[in-house]
């Protein structure tokens, strides 16, 4: 008996020995992360470079599996969480298959919106974007209603489609004030006038849903404009341009007022410039000087001393003469060559009259 008993204790250990050495490795860090609905579960697996399949077994609180399969380290589960209920609790069972031997599961930790229950990881969703405005009764605040900017919520099968919300206001001091509550049904926008004073006007704000099982997170501090600052500078703005334009009059006054004093005083400006100002209509600004008709005796072998008359010649002038004056001027040159042709008779003493 105690061979026979060691013989079959023996066998049952290399059975045993031989099933270890056929197990498939298991994944390892199962984890489950949430950003708003975005859910995804991660893991990682030591069998590198070629890992093998896995199977997901999707677990809700009712202990209904849902069976994915994928070769990657990670898996999207936001269609499945809007398919369940937002309020139950969730986790993920992962295992690595090598052809048709399957590893033992490891489960995830177990996830939640449901801030009421027991989980180790509860999820919680982003406030909408809040905007602050104006308005004759105070401060407007007003943002879009969860309902219908998270497109989970719009087509989930939630029965109490209430947003309760809480306001927190800071004005004079740095501390938020104690919050008020409200709540919004069925608008697409949702929001409050609240009253405001002097200053900046600060906000803040945080709700739920499902009497407080599904939470939002705080929003960051908001605030206005200092209506009076602002004023501050835009009349800060006006005297700038207000000094400004005075200067460019005052400039313009002043160059009016020398153009005046120059012409009526060209003294004070060079010639040229004087000349210019003074006649505007003269065409004739600068002329060089004319040379004039000149006699030079010239004595010959006979002791004769003829004249010889010198061709007028005149240098351009800067600017053309008038035509009425350049007219005039031939003419009395032809009349002193009318004079020039009578010459007195010959004599001692006298000088011949040359003919040109």
């Amino acid at each position: 008996m105690p061979v026979l008993a060691t013989s079959v204790f023996i066998l049952i250990l290399m059975i045993k020995v031989e099933d270890v050495s056929t197990l498939v490795l298991p994944p390892e860090n199962v984890t489950v992360s949430c950003h708003n609905f975005q859910t995804r579960a991660y893991w990682n697996y030591s069998k590198h470079p070629l890992p093998p399949n896995f199977i997901l077994h999707f677990v809700t609180e009712s202990e209904n599996k849902t069976v994915i399969e994928t070769t990657e380290l990670h898996y999207d589960l936001t269609h499945l969480m809007r398919a369940s209920s937002f309020s139950s609790r969730y986790s993920v069972e992962v295992r690595a298959v090598e052809g048709a031997e399957t590893s033992r599961h490891v489960s995830s930790p177990i996830i939640t919106f449901n801030i009421l229950k027991m989980a180790d990881v509860k999820c919680t969703l982003d406030f909408p974007p809040v905007q602050l405005s104006p308005d004759d009764m105070g401060i407007a605040v007003s943002f879009r209603n969860p309902f219908y900017y998270y497109k989970e919520l719009a087509e989930s099968n939630l029965f109490d489609r209430v947003f309760h919300y809480k306001v927190f206001t800071e004005n004079t001091s740095d501390m938020m004030s104690s919050p008020t509550t409200h709540k919004c049904t069925m608008e697409s926008t949702c929001g409050v006038v609240l009253p405001s004073s002097r200053g900046p006007y600060c906000v803040q704000l945080n709700g739920s849903i499902m009497d407080g099982r599904i939470q939002f997170n705080k929003t960051a501090i908001i605030c206005t404009q200092d209506h009076h600052a602002h004023e501050s500078y835009l009349f800060i703005l006006l005297g700038v341009l207000l000094a400004v334009f005075i200067i460019v009059s005052l400039v313009i006054i002043v160059m009016v007022y020398q153009v005046k004093a120059w012409k009526t005083n060209p003294s004070i400006l060079p010639k040229t410039l004087a000349s210019l100002i003074a006649n505007p209509n003269e065409r004739r600004i600068m002329q060089f000087p004319e040379e004039r008709v000149e006699h030079i005796a010239i004595e010959d072998d006979q002791s004769q001393t003829e004249e010889v008359e010198m061709i007028e010649v005149e240098r351009p002038c800067c600017i053309a003469e008038d035509q009425n004056a350049q007219f005039g001027r031939l003419l009395e040159e032809d009349e002193e060559e009318d004079e020039e042709d009578e010459c007195p008779p010959s004599g001692y003493g006298h000088a011949h009259c040359l003919d040109m």
